[in-house]
């Protein structure tokens, strides 16, 4: 799991390049390299869960990212993690 973290004093460059992050994203999503992503409200916290095969291909892969340059991070590696996707419910009308 990696925790990002906005350099507060950058907001404004930060928000410019966020669309082309999340094209980066999307395409790791796809490739099933990254299998969850959430930011906080205030847009200054990311956490993201990677499945990676060895430290230095995951910091490649966070070294790539454009925001890469205006964040901190910092990686844990988990032993377990559970998720459940709740879907919408259909209507029948």
């Amino acid at each position: 799991m990696v925790e990002f973290k906005l350099n507060s004093d950058m907001v404004s460059e930060y928000s410019s390049i966020m669309k082309e992050q999340h094209k980066q994203i999307e395409d790791l999503f796809k490739s099933e390299f990254l299998i969850s992503y959430s930011i906080s409200e205030d847009q200054k916290n990311i956490w993201a869960i990677f499945i990676a095969q060895s430290e230095s291909q995951l910091i490649r892969v966070l070294e790539s990212l454009d925001l890469s340059k205006f964040m901190d991070y910092h990686y844990h590696r988990l032993v377990y993690h559970e998720s459940t996707h709740v879907l919408p419910s259909v209507s029948m009308n």
